[in-house]
Order: structure tokens, then sequence, then C-alpha cells
């Protein structure tokens, strides 16, 4: 099943279909920024305890690094299918 988005006066229609792929790799993208906005209340609530600290810098730091592989991957699919 693909979703459609408007793009703007075309004489075709104006939508283009959206691939359920790109609609994972946006999902799973945002899901990581949502949780890279957490972290740092985590990080403070774990005050005192250096471990569960780098615990959380570590899954913060893996996250923002996914969301910038997503983001890549997204341009490039929709520079493919430009």
């Amino acid at each position: 099943m693909h979703a459609t988005i408007p793009t703007g006066r075309r004489p075709s229609g104006g939508t283009k279909t959206v691939p359920p792929h790109v609609i994972a790799l946006q999902r799973e993208r945002r899901r990581r920024l949502a949780a890279i906005s957490r972290y740092d209340r985590y990080i403070a609530e774990a005050a005192g305890d250096l471990f569960l600290q780098a615990f959380w810098h570590n899954l913060k730091r893996q996250d923002q690094e996914d969301a910038q592989r997503l983001k890549n991957r997204l341009d490039h699919e929709t520079t493919e299918g430009a």
C-alpha cells in the first residue's frame, strides 16, 4: 500500500506516491529524534551514578548517529525518485 502526498500543482494530478519503505524510514527517524530529546532528562535523573549516565550518553549518541544515517538515506531516496 502506497501513501500519497500533495506535491503542488502538476498537470498529472498533483500527488506523488510514497513507497512503504520511505514511510518506514521517516517513522524510524521520528522515533529516534523523539528519544534523543528525552536523554538529557534521563542523564540528569541519573546524577551520582556515572555508569548509568554513561549508558544514557551512549544511547543518545547511537540514536543521533542512526537519525543522521536515516536522514542521509531519505535524502538519497528523494533524489533518486525525483
